[in-house]
């Protein structure tokens, strides 16, 4: 049995489960954040919301209960299986802890599919860089 290529990170953060989800699902923070595709739209994600980079890959949002859990599911066409085959995406859960929230991060798994070890590698440095300006954004938006 392969071990699971997953990536498991967290941030406290001294802003309301709001402002939070106001940076992971609003097109205008999330490009400080993250890539999204050249024209993407302003329109907040949804349950169903679709981010596709034509030809490269796709982020179907599935899973949608605001301030408190994000689900994004990843499929990369050039993968060799069809999508449903794969359970590999992006989780965010906010979770209020007394004064503040913490937000985790999970990614993969990335067992099933060619090169998941490279895939793992970077979305270790992805969940790093994000969570860092996702923090810094909503405590900015916290005070402001």
């Amino acid at each position: 049995m392969t071990n699971p290529f997953i990536v498991h990170h967290q941030i406290v953060i001294e802003a309301p489960a709001s402002a939070i989800w106001e940076v992971l699902v609003s097109p205008q923070y999330m490009k400080q954040w993250d890539d999204l595709p050249e024209g993407y739209g302003s329109d907040l994600l949804v349950l169903g919301s679709i981010i596709d980079w034509e030809g490269y890959s796709q982020l179907t949002v599935v899973e949608f209960e605001p301030e408190q859990r994000l689900r994004l599911a990843l499929y990369v066409p050039k993968w060799p299986l069809p999508a449903e085959q794969y359970n590999i995406g992006y989780t965010y859960t906010v979770l209020q802890q007394g004064e503040h929230n913490l937000l985790t991060v999970e990614i993969g798994d990335f067992a099933a599919i060619p090169h998941g070890e490279s895939y793992y590698d970077e979305s270790v440095k992805f969940a790093d860089l994000s969570l860092q300006k996702i923090k810094q954004l909503a405590e900015q938006i916290t005070h402001s």
